[in-house]
């Protein structure tokens, strides 16, 4: 805690400064100044955070620097000192929150038990301001740790007890999200097979079903050598970005491959563009959600796929209409804050 003395008494500046143990009541260094004008020049230079003044200055009284304090919204405790037991004095000290109003001469307890409490009440504040700000970010931010953390707990435990009768060690990484990553590697020199490995993927799939009712999905590569890694885990997101339909299963890596050139289905734009400019809306989202919904069924839709196709529609939507009445979001659902992106129609195929 800081402490600025203001007083334009040099005597009653030094004798508080000496009069007091100012460590042993928890106060690690003092300040002082002599009219209100060098009291600013120190509260704009130092953090204080309790301010013992005086009321009757030259120039600028107490109650004025108060005033100036609150205006420049320091978080400081006032404890005014005053030879003047004015009714009018303390009212105004109350008015503006100051903490104490101690009438001088004092003795020197006095003015430190004011001085102790008023720290006291700063140290409840600020543990009360780092509790609400520890609750704040965990309302908006570590939830979501929290969910990953969990899901990484249950995960290292229900896979690493079915794969232990094969001598397997499990080594869990968490990517991003409900995201992750583990590697399977055999003790003296035991290497699990490809059907092995999938059958214990697949009792792990059954207890995350039947016991927590969350679907998961496990995309299977097999990386010999560490030189290897690397790779493997590109491979292995990209086919976690490619299942945008959110399949549950055991997956290989080439269930879900790029789609080969030729293979894709070409977009009825003009179709769709017939039924909007007709105003056929409910029929154009019908046929827009059999055509998504015929391409996820194929395994090959990816999320390159759904941006391509959301820019192409949107060419395509500009052309066709100038009409109000119909909007991106009435043919899509989403909120129409997010139309900058794919991410409405992201949703509607899962």
């Amino acid at each position: 805690m800081q402490l600025l003395i203001v007083d334009d008494q040099t005597s009653v500046v030094q004798g508080l400064l000496c009069g007091i143990d100012w460590n042993a009541i928890g106060i690690t260094r003092v300040f002082e100044a002599y009219n209100a004008s060098e009291a600013k020049e120190v509260l704009a230079r130092e953090t204080v955070d309790i301010l013992l003044c005086d009321i009757e200055m030259p120039a600028q009284s107490g109650l004025e620097l108060l005033s100036w304090v609150r205006d420049m919204k320091i978080g400081l405790e006032c404890i005014f000192l005053t030879a003047h037991a004015e009714f009018e004095y303390a009212r105004q000290a109350l008015a503006m929150q100051s903490f104490d109003y101690i009438i001088q001469p004092a003795p020197y307890r006095e003015i430190e038990t004011a001085v102790i409490r008023a720290a006291e009440k700063i140290r409840k504040k600020r543990e009360e301001a780092s509790v609400f700000e520890y609750g704040r970010v965990v309302s908006k931010k570590d939830v979501t740790s929290f969910r990953q953390a969990f899901l990484e707990g249950i995960l290292e435990n229900v896979i690493g007890e079915l794969f232990a009768p094969f001598a397997q060690k499990i080594v869990l990484y968490g990517l991003s999200g409900d995201r992750f990553l583990f590697v399977s590697y055999g003790q003296e020199s035991y290497v699990m097979d490809d059907g092995a490995i999938r059958r214990q993927l697949m009792k792990t799939l059954g207890k995350f079903e039947e016991v927590l009712k969350l679907r998961a999905a496990f995309y299977v590569k097999t990386a010999e050598l560490i030189s290897e890694m690397c790779e493997t885990r590109k491979a292995l997101i990209r086919a976690m970005d490619r299942n945008v339909t959110q399949k549950a299963g055991v997956f290989g890596l080439e269930e879900f491959c790029a789609p080969a050139e030729g293979t894709q289905v070409k977009p009825g734009f003009d179709k769709w563009s017939a039924m909007l400019s007709g105003g056929m809306v409910e029929a154009a989202r019908r046929d827009l959600k059999e055509y998504l919904d015929f391409y996820a069924g194929s395994g090959k839709l990816d999320d390159a796929f759904l941006w391509k196709f959301y820019l192409e529609f949107n060419r395509m939507f500009d052309t066709v209409t100038d009409d109000a009445a119909i909007r991106l979001y009435d043919i899509f659902p989403g909120r129409k804050d997010q139309w900058h992106t794919a991410r409405p129609i992201h949703r509607w195929v899962i």
